[in-house]
């Protein structure tokens, strides 16, 4: 099994346990109003039980990238998780409603164990609109985003105090109560106790350069350890200066893996990397890191296939790799002037004869698909760059017959 369906044969597992020890699927569906009752409970136990481990995908812990095969697959099973979560906990009252035949069953009343159902259920859905659809400043939906542990701690005390199979199960009540708290722990631990936890490192910044149109380098040197990384690897960037806020934001490593100065090259697309530029040499800078996984242990003939900044993880490893595998990289931009370090990746396909460079502009050629590359039967295929490029790009290989195996990438977002 590959590592990215371990995590999630895992998750399903501890969700769908707690369903061999309620009313079994036989009996509860003897009746319409019993079968509404019956998947009410259902989804109302595997509902509390991811929500609460989401929080424990929250914490960025590294056995999460073993499990699952890398950080960014790990926050988008977050995501996932978190939607899914949500629409069974919604479910819960409206299948019971029905079941019972009283719309006044979903209103607050005398019962406060309802009650506290009724507002955990409010406040997740209003954090979650605010979390997936709002454009709000970053620093303002990382703080709601972790009000959402409030809510869990709301429905806990509604799981405590209400009648129901956990109430009457003593298997269901320490399996739920005991993965309740763990993601009451992991929540805590996300939130307070994230920060001392959590190996940073220390560095300055030692120049700002302009590569391109929007597109800024970041040197930094280390003030003690240096990181110790892989090409292809990100790491989570703050930096402690008036110019910018100090909020930690992912970026990937575009320098060597064995060089101790540290370069990042970032494309100016928000109020924060906007806010770059401004950054002056001496601002201090902590790095926690590194994550990711997108260059695995792999060699021989690949392709590389990068969009626009995508070609970040691909300046890393060229950067670090001695020429011995073959390489053909396919580089898509709008036009010339938005390749940035084409003149150094030619230099470098100048010295090494395993290393091919394919620019391609859409601005003049139209949008680059799979039938623009070349011999890439048999070779392992690496993408960076818009997730709708990476998007369409795997749905064109494997159309094509290429085995998932051979098809590599990363989408990474926080939001």
């Amino acid at each position: 099994m590959e590592k990215r369906h371990v995590g999630f044969a895992l998750l399903a597992f501890l969700a769908a346990l707690p369903l061999l020890v309620i009313t079994p699927f036989s009996q509860g569906f003897s009746s319409p109003e019993a079968g509404f009752l019956y998947l009410g409970r259902a989804f109302a136990l595997s509902g509390v039980i991811l929500f609460s481990l989401n929080f424990v995908l929250n914490s960025r812990l590294p056995f999460l990238e073993d499990v699952f095969g890398g950080l960014d697959r790990v926050l988008r099973v977050h995501h996932f998780v978190g939607v899914v979560s949500f629409a069974l906990l919604l479910l819960h009252p409206l299948l019971l409603a029905a079941g019972f035949r009283s719309l006044g069953f979903l209103l607050p009343g005398p019962f406060w164990p309802k009650n506290f159902g009724i507002i955990a259920l409010s406040l997740l859905a209003l954090l979650l609109l605010i979390t997936l659809f709002a454009r709000i400043r970053y620093h303002n939906w990382k703080f709601s985003h972790q009000l959402i542990g409030v809510a869990l701690f709301i429905a806990a005390v509604h799981v405590a105090t209400i009648p129901s199979d956990i109430s009457k199960n003593i298997f269901l009540r320490v399996y739920i109560f005991s993965i309740v708290t763990l993601g009451l722990v992991f929540y805590v631990y996300s939130t307070i106790l994230q920060r001392p936890f959590h190996k940073r490192l220390h560095y300055s910044v030692q120049g700002v350069k302009s590569v391109g149109r929007d597109v800024y380098e970041l040197v930094f040197a280390p003030k003690g350890k240096s990181l110790i990384h892989t090409p292809g690897q990100f790491v989570f960037l703050t930096v402690k200066s008036k110019a910018i806020p100090g909020e930690s934001h992912p970026f990937t490593v575009s320098s060597a893996s064995n060089d101790h100065l540290l370069r990042f090259t970032i494309k100016a697309v928000g109020d924060y990397t906007s806010s770059i530029q401004n950054l002056k040499k001496g601002d201090e800078a902590e790095i926690e890191g590194p994550y990711g996984r997108f260059f695995p242990k792999v060699h021989g003939n690949q392709i590389w296939i990068a969009g626009g900044i995508g070609i970040t993880p691909f300046l890393s490893m060229i950067r670090s790799i001695k020429g011995r595998e073959s390489v053909d990289l396919y580089y898509s931009v709008h036009n010339k002037d938005d390749a940035v370090f084409l003149d150094e990746l030619l230099e470098f396909s100048r010295k090494m004869p395993n290393f091919r460079v394919h620019p391609h502009y859409s601005g003049v050629n139209g949008r680059i698909s799979a039938r623009d590359i070349l011999d890439f039967r048999e070779r392992d295929i690496f993408i960076c760059g818009p997730v709708p490029m990476i998007n369409s790009f795997t749905a064109q290989f494997l159309s094509m017959g290429v085995d998932r195996s051979r098809i590599y990438f990363e989408k990474f977002s926080l939001k």
